[in-house]
């Protein structure tokens, strides 16, 4: 289990990644509770997989640059994903202060329009596309069923809770990608 110290540390994180993954097969074959890493009501300090659920960083920069596209799954599991920082440094011109700035000239609400993250952020690591401007209504309805189809996963409760609660953030989910 990583110390306190290396939670501090992003290549401490993807160093110990690396050696408990050092095939990155490996962890897309894992069950979905290790790689998503954190469980329902788990508090950071008692995470079932530290070491995934500390490289999350790491696994959005490879998806960011291109070397890696994570599957529908894992994106919908976690919960709270925080890969727009990365972008600058990834090189790459993901502007999604534009996407907000258009969605509020179209008449979304603030808040509606913040939700646009949610699944612009899936769809990017999902496809590693370049650019928010490449993301079409086939990647929406793609993510749309994967939706649909991550609700009859057996593991369902231990990731959101309970199926109903998975049920009620799906339509949420839905609203965001709609």
């Amino acid at each position: 289990m990583p110390n306190e110290e290396s939670h501090k540390c992003p290549m401490c994180r993807r160093d110990q990644f690396v050696r408990r993954y050092p095939d990155l097969l490996e962890w897309f074959r894992a069950p979905l509770t290790e790689r998503v890493g954190r469980l329902y009501g788990e508090p950071t300090t008692a995470v079932t997989n530290p070491t995934s659920y500390w490289a999350r960083p790491y696994l959005y920069f490879l998806a960011l640059r291109g070397y890696v596209q994570l599957d529908w799954e894992w994106l919908i599991g976690v919960h709270r994903l925080e890969m727009w920082p990365l972008c600058g440094p990834c090189g790459l011109q993901m502007d999604i202060s534009r996407l907000l700035d258009e969605a509020l000239k179209l008449g979304y609400g603030q808040h509606c329009a913040l939700d646009l993250k949610w699944p612009a952020s899936r769809i990017i690591l999902h496809t590693s596309i370049p650019s928010i401007e490449a993301l079409t209504d086939s990647h929406c309805r793609e993510l749309l069923e994967a939706l649909r189809l991550f609700g009859a996963r057996p593991d369902v409760p231990l990731i959101f809770g309970s199926d109903e609660r998975y049920r009620k953030a799906a339509r949420l989910f839905r609203t965001k990608v709609h």
